[in-house]
């Protein structure tokens, strides 16, 4: 299993350009909510997966006090599609 080290930034549509031309990078955080979860992986995305650069999916909408259940199908299913290296959520109020 590959590491994260180095340097890693967020992806965000916005700084895709920039992050797709970057040399070096240690590794990108993917938020699962910036992506369609029946839609194909942005394009910056599949070029950053086909470099080699290592993605670590991170979602942040995991309601404790929701009516909604968790989907970590969904996680499972965003993390296999990009190759993340590893997964996290945070628990919100």
């Amino acid at each position: 299993m590959r590491q994260l080290t180095g340097v890693g930034l967020g992806w965000r549509r916005q700084l895709a350009h920039y992050i797709d031309t970057r040399d070096g990078l240690g590794f990108v955080e993917v938020l699962a909510e910036h992506l369609e979860p029946e839609g194909a992986l942005p394009q910056p995305l599949v070029r950053l997966k086909a470099r080699g650069v290592p993605v670590a999916l991170h979602a942040v909408s995991l309601g404790l006090g929701s009516a909604e259940r968790p989907e970590p199908r969904r996680l499972a299913w965003l993390a296999e599609r990009l190759g993340a290296v590893c997964v996290s959520e945070h628990l919100a109020l």
